[in-house]
């Protein structure tokens, strides 16, 4: 006996929203839209009457060109694999004489993605605490991602942990191939 998918990834933005809107009773923010855009920016969502805020962001613009502009730029030309097609880096990657800088460089370009997320979300919360200060609050922001397979949740934490100052300069860059 197996088990098959069939069909694309699924709508974890959907599943989110309803998540949100029906376990946690939270409401949704962009639902005031109009109202709220006019006093700034805001989160997607607050909870337990505002103590909590939540900003989901659904990662889906395709890496693959700004991931190959980095790897031929640090390939050495040499040592750069011959093929026709498309195929993952990995299989050659060890193969070249600095597959450690590579794998940074790769790391670092995904990162700066991930930084500019958490940024966007961070001024959404600041913007709307300042409107509605609350005590003992915070503030989440979710990270989604059905479809991009460079974010594997490593990348994701590494960068995380970049971002935070607890990260180091080495390379987390391993895609990952979740079932």
């Amino acid at each position: 006996m197996h088990a098959e998918r069939h069909g694309g990834p699924p709508d974890l933005q959907t599943a989110f929203t309803q998540f949100v809107l029906k376990v946690l009773r939270g409401r949704s923010l962009d639902d005031y839209k109009d109202a709220e855009a006019r006093l700034g920016k805001f989160p997607d969502f607050a909870c337990f009457r505002d103590l909590i805020l939540l900003e989901m962001k659904h990662l889906e613009a395709e890496q693959t060109d700004r991931l190959n502009e980095v790897y031929q730029s640090k390939v050495d030309q040499a040592e750069a694999p011959v093929f026709y097609g498309s195929r993952s880096i990995d299989r050659d990657l060890e193969r070249l004489s600095n597959a450690q800088e590579i794998r940074a460089a790769l790391s670092n370009k995904l990162s700066e993605t991930i930084s500019t997320v958490l940024r966007k979300a961070n001024s959404q919360f600041r913007d709307y605490r300042a409107r509605n200060p609350r005590k003992n609050s915070f503030s989440v922001c979710v990270l989604l991602n059905s479809q991009i397979p460079e974010f594997s949740p490593q990348v994701v934490l590494h960068s995380i942990h970049r971002k935070m100052g607890k990260g180091s300069a080495i390379s987390a860059y391993r895609p990952c191939r979740l079932p």
